[in-house]
């Protein structure tokens, strides 16, 4: 039984690290250089639930609804933030298409 606790300590500190701590927040904004290829599509996954998701969301709340007057600056603050949120999903999603394409050019 001691084997096995030994055995798996050992392994618990080989496990390769897909992204190094610290940089979770360079790779969603910026992208990485060498990401995976399920980190890419990861990364364009988590841009479409950004961008469709949330930031089209508060589109379709703001503007599928009937308003009684034609005028929408009574709620400025949520377009910007749905434009926000919309822009940074497609960076992501960009930055995670930039990412299968540089794997599938190394490849070749």
């Amino acid at each position: 039984m001691r084997h096995i606790h030994d055995q798996a300590q050992r392994s618990f500190h080989k496990v390769p690290k897909l992204v190094t701590a610290g940089s979770v927040n360079r790779v969603l904004l910026i992208g990485g250089k060498n990401l995976t290829m399920f980190q890419s599509v990861g990364l364009m996954f988590i841009g479409v639930c950004v961008a469709a998701g949330v930031g089209g969301l508060l589109f379709v709340a703001e503007f599928g609804f009937e308003a009684k007057s034609g005028d929408h600056t009574y709620a400025i603050y949520l377009l910007l933030a749905g434009s926000a949120l919309v822009l940074w999903g497609l960076v992501m999603f960009i930055n995670g298409l930039r990412g299968v394409v540089r794997r599938i050019w190394r490849r070749k």
